[in-house]
């Protein structure tokens, strides 16, 4: 009898392939050349360095909106304050926050 320790990770991975249905399974696939284009498209735009990064789901302070929507999607919400001539925005995704002032990312929260 052989005894393995697994992480709890590693567990939930084993169960969750043995659930999936031929439907997800096209539907990963599908999901997987999707990003592989969006990567391509990121990198040849942007450059590899930067590009790489927003494709891997990555932000930074500095970066724009539009670049921190291509890594993040689209928010759940935004909240928009200006105040003379700042815009200060928060954009909801579920529990986690990203700050924009002036349209550049200052902060986030997760």
């Amino acid at each position: 009898m052989h005894i393995i320790n697994l992480t709890h990770a590693m567990r939930m991975n084993l169960i969750f392939k043995e659930t999936v249905t031929e439907k997800e399974r096209v539907e990963r696939k599908k999901l997987s050349a999707d990003s592989l284009v969006k990567r391509k498209f990121l990198i040849k735009k942007y450059g590899y360095k930067i590009g790489a990064f927003i494709s891997n789901g990555y932000i930074k302070g500095g970066m724009t909106k539009t670049r921190a929507r291509l890594s993040w999607r689209d928010p759940d919400q935004v909240h928009r304050t200006v105040v003379g001539n700042n815009v200060h925005e928060q954009w909801v995704y579920g529990s986690d926050y990203i700050y924009f002032e002036n349209g550049i990312l200052t902060a986030w929260q997760e």
